[in-house]
């Protein structure tokens, strides 16, 4: 769930799009709190330490970022498969027909690592 760290209001929705969470999606997701655009600070309206309270209130995880300078972007991938691979392996959350085995965080790591090499090389995207 992201927020702007540079509006109050949308720090505001955090509580409906959590009530709307609850009673209408899985009760095993993976919820983390994303304050975004950490890169512009200096027009900070809500503070780190509110994130982090208000991430506590609901059991999640904190994390501020910036999709504009990639600022912990790659951490916060990290910390959503780790929550969707913690489930897996305890037999929770939605399996579909199209599953096709067990996939691992180093997999997912060194694919993403492959990825950059690529885009060091001219390759794709």
């Amino acid at each position: 769930m992201v927020f702007d760290i540079t509006d109050r209001n949308s720090f505001e929705s955090v509580e409906f799009w959590m009530e709307n969470l609850s009673n209408y999606a899985d009760p095993n997701i993976k919820v983390i709190l994303i304050g975004n655009k950490s890169d512009i600070a200096a027009k900070r309206v809500v503070s780190e330490e509110e994130g982090k309270k208000e991430a506590d209130k609901y059991k999640m995880e904190y994390l501020e970022a910036s999709a504009k300078s990639k600022a912990n972007v790659g951490e916060l991938f990290i910390a959503i498969t780790e929550g969707i691979l913690e489930n897996r392996a305890a037999g929770k959350g939605v399996k579909t027909s199209t599953e096709k085995g067990p996939v691992t965080l180093s997999s997912t790591v060194a694919n993403k690592a492959n990825s950059e090499e690529e885009k060091k090389k001219g390759g794709c995207c």
